[in-house]
């Protein structure tokens, strides 16, 4: 769970991003062990970069589990692996599922950050911004909080707005 990404400001590509903190993953304790272990499978999966199959994975476990607690994560790593791919149109609507099944204001801070970069990297800088309104800082911790500062800055760097992007780092 602690690969949310983020933005890169000099190459535009999908990096690194937000780590989730354990108090925003306590609800998915709720869930049956065999909806964690698949999401542990599709975890590992995405983390080894084997896409193709952790696509086919969360697939799979949206079908077989409607209802689990865990939608919201299996829908958020949907969203990365989309972004990842530069499918951004796939990945905002797999972000904003997401949101529908994210269980605590916490986690929905992680998400609203990702579905701000697919905005962002689909090129609706007007739409990531609002976005990134929505996310409480204060709810993520500091390295989190300087990964949200980065995103507004590169939204302010497509809006070709580099003044406003350097003040707002600078204050």
């Amino acid at each position: 769970t602690g690969r949310l990404l983020g933005q890169n400001l000099r190459t535009g590509m999908i990096l690194a991003g937000l780590t989730l903190s354990a108090g925003a993953l306590s609800w998915a304790e709720e869930s049956r062990p065999v909806e964690q272990r698949d999401l542990k499978t599709i975890e590992a999966a995405f983390g080894s970069n084997d896409l193709e199959s952790a696509e086919k994975q969360t697939t799979v476990f949206i079908r077989s589990y409607p209802k689990s607690p865990l939608l919201g994560s299996v829908e958020n790593i949907r969203g990365l692996i989309f972004l990842k791919q530069r499918r951004t149109a796939q990945a905002i609507q797999a972000f904003t599922k997401a949101l529908d099944y994210a269980p605590t204001a916490a986690f929905q801070q992680y998400i609203l950050y990702n579905l701000a970069s697919a905005q962002l990297e689909g090129r609706a800088a007007e739409e990531a911004e609002e976005t990134l309104r929505q996310i409480h800082p204060e709810l993520l911790d500091a390295a989190n909080q300087l990964k949200l500062i980065t995103l507004q800055a590169s939204i302010y760097e497509r809006k070709k707005q580099p003044i406003e992007a350097a003040n707002y780092l600078s204050g």
